[in-house]
């Protein structure tokens, strides 16, 4: 019972850390007005605080458990973490296009929508129509929460099973 208490804590607060760590690093790119620009570095930065704080917990978790790390433990705690910081992050992502800046989706679709178009003059207007409902349909909040919180669980996985075959020791393997 205590190695579930201290796994759940290890996904909280390390969760909690890559989502608000995301999140800020979005709000700062926004504020300075490099969102477009250089929205990949907050990417880039999920990804490194989605590996650092899984091992992290990884190590936290053996250090509470005797030294001692299965997969199957490093893929639940992994797992959580991924799972905590996507809800995190999908939640900011629908508040910020849907209250914060709801015009930017937009500017971006125009964008991408004007480029297409240069690329390929003979589109029809009922294919820009087409490709803008699709683009709609993936920025619609329950698609933002429900893909964020998938490509999450889908990159902690890997980064788990990774990490986990890396660290694991069990007490078979004396």
């Amino acid at each position: 019972m205590e190695t579930q208490a201290n796994s759940t804590k290890i996904m909280i607060s390390n969760g909690v850390i890559v989502g608000v760590g995301t999140v800020l690093a979005s709000a700062i790119l926004y504020v300075a007005g490099l969102i477009k620009s250089t929205g990949w570095a907050a990417n880039l930065l999920w990804f490194i605080l989605m590996i650092a704080l899984i091992v992290a917990g990884f190590n936290t978790f053996k250090k509470n458990n005797n030294g001692f790390l299965s997969l199957g433990q490093a893929l639940k705690i992994g797992m959580g973490i991924a799972v905590i910081a996507g809800v995190i992050t999908s939640l900011y992502q629908v508040a910020f296009n849907e209250f914060i800046d709801p015009e930017l989706v937009k500017s971006i679709t125009d964008e991408q929508l004007q480029k297409s178009l240069e690329m390929n003059p003979d589109m029809t207007q009922e294919q820009l129509d087409a490709s803008r409902k699709m683009v709609e349909f993936f920025s619609s909040p329950g698609v933002i929460v429900g893909a964020g919180i998938l490509w999450n669980c889908f990159v902690g996985f890997v980064i788990s099973l990774i990490s986990g075959l890396i660290m694991k020791k069990t007490e078979d393997s004396f």
